[in-house]
């Protein structure tokens, strides 16, 4: 298991580092223990973290209320989501 992330309790705890004003939002891989996401919104008004949240909606297919945001104001976050298939297929790959 990678240091980025962590289970517990059907709970699957990501330690994020954003990349705001990308170009593409995509995974990039891993960047000081973190799993670095780039994301093309600002980090405006809380763009970005709708944007990330959105991304996981649809990348892992979990529904908006079960996604759990921490560090809102900074570039090194933890996003908290319920263990599912796909998430344990992609967190596989690293």
């Amino acid at each position: 298991m990678k240091s980025f992330y962590k289970i517990e309790n059907n709970w699957v705890i990501i330690k994020i580092w954003v990349q705001p004003n990308a170009s593409k939002t995509q995974i990039v891989g891993e960047y000081r223990d973190r799993l670095k996401i780039a994301l093309q919104s600002p980090p405006v008004e809380g763009a970005a973290n709708r944007e990330l949240i959105k991304f996981f909606q649809k990348r892992f297919k979990i529904p908006k209320s079960q996604i759990q945001l921490k560090g809102e104001k900074s570039r090194q976050k933890e996003v908290v989501v319920p263990f599912n298939s796909k998430l344990v297929e992609f967190l596989s790959t690293f």
